[in-house]
């Protein structure tokens, strides 16, 4: 009896639990693929609102608006009926100030938003290679967040200044002509859009990074320099980049390497791809030249997936603009190698035979 007993609590544990939602009711929900979708839809829409708040036109109306909307302040307090005479026009001017605005908040709340999902797809390990990163801990990570809501506020900043200084107007041609309301909501009114210019005018720069490919390498701060250079320009380019295309930048190596013709270095062949579009960008090399020499250590069969794919995060451009975003913090190490290539193309003996350099420029 005791067997038996013993047999059938065994034969009970292996009974599945049962489900209580029922069969074709099983919970297919996978929050990694709808954290990676979410981060799709904002980052595209952070790219289109940015491309669009960053154009020249709409730039020069966010940054002239207030000024415009304070001169039909003045001009209307030194002169009535000029704000009378609208009436119900007065209200067009709501769409012209949410042309002003609008897209540049949608670009600035969706980075936020685009960088929480990023940051949460980072964490549960949904970006590639499965691997979890810890990217909120990254050095130079609380910069980058920062500089996001810097870019917040002075969108609120600017509706706030926007809107009020709308409502003053159509409250003034709402009241009674040159009475005490009148009066101060034309003043308030006017330096209201005395202000939202000054403010268009500081906030100018974070206006032009809107809708970057590279979103958060514009405010990041390198909080490590490596002391010694193996390979002055992959080292330059690395230690510029942000947290988070950083790891993108391993897995491309990843790539690179693979696309090697055999017996290439991976390290000496990556600063020589870098060099040659230096010279590329600098119009030291033309693009055939450029393009044969990077066939010489680049296998013909990857190298446009490698540099020439438009979709891909790095190509010939991007790579580029790597680059030149790395001479902007460091110009000194760039105009060292400048001057470098100089003497080996003068061939001045004292130069190349020496068996040391000293340049002061590194210094500055």
């Amino acid at each position: 009896m005791a067997a038996k007993g013993s047999k059938s609590t065994e034969s009970d544990a292996f009974i599945p639990l049962p489900d209580p939602y029922g069969e074709g009711f099983e919970y297919s929900e996978d929050p990694i693929e709808n954290t990676r979708n979410q981060w799709g839809v904002l980052e595209k829409r952070r790219l289109s609102a940015g491309r669009i708040a960053r154009h020249p036109v709409l730039m020069l109306w966010r940054t002239m608006s207030g000024f415009s909307l304070a001169v039909f302040a003045f001009s209307s307090l030194l002169y009535a009926p000029i704000i009378d005479s609208l009436n119900g026009f007065i209200f067009i001017l709501i769409p012209f100030i949410l042309i002003a605005v609008a897209p540049t908040v949608v670009a600035g709340e969706s980075a936020w938003q685009a960088m929480q999902a990023r940051i949460s797809l980072r964490e549960q390990g949904g970006v590639r290679d499965g691997k979890k990163h810890a990217l909120r801990a990254q050095p130079g990570m609380d910069r980058i967040l920062e500089s996001l809501n810097d870019q917040r506020r002075n969108n609120l900043v600017l509706t706030l200044l926007s809107s009020l200084t709308v409502v003053l107007l159509m409250l003034a041609s709402a009241v009674t002509a040159n009475s005490l309301a009148w009066n101060l909501a034309l003043l308030v009114a006017m330096t209201l859009g005395i202000a939202q210019t000054f403010h268009g005018f500081f906030s100018y720069a974070f206006i032009r990074q809107l809708g970057d490919p590279f979103p958060s390498i514009v405010f990041h701060a390198p909080t490590h320099h490596p002391t010694q250079l193996g390979s002055v320009l992959g080292d330059l380019l690395v230690a510029h980049l942000d947290p988070d295309l950083f790891l993108e930048w391993e897995e491309w190596q990843k790539l690179f390497r693979k696309a090697l013709i055999p017996g290439h270095i991976t390290k000496q062949a990556l600063e020589r791809l870098l060099y040659i579009l230096h010279l590329h960008m600098e119009e030291e090399l033309t693009t055939q030249m450029a393009h044969d020499e990077l066939l010489s250590f680049i296998s013909q069969e990857r190298f446009e997936k490698l540099l020439l794919d438009e979709d891909g995060r790095f190509n010939w451009r991007t790579i580029q603009r790597l680059i030149a975003h790395s001479r902007g913090w460091q110009p000194e190490a760039f105009l060292l190698l400048d001057r470098l290539q100089n003497d080996l193309l003068s061939g001045a003996p004292p130069l190349l035979r020496a068996e040391w350099r000293m340049d002061v420029a590194l210094d500055e």
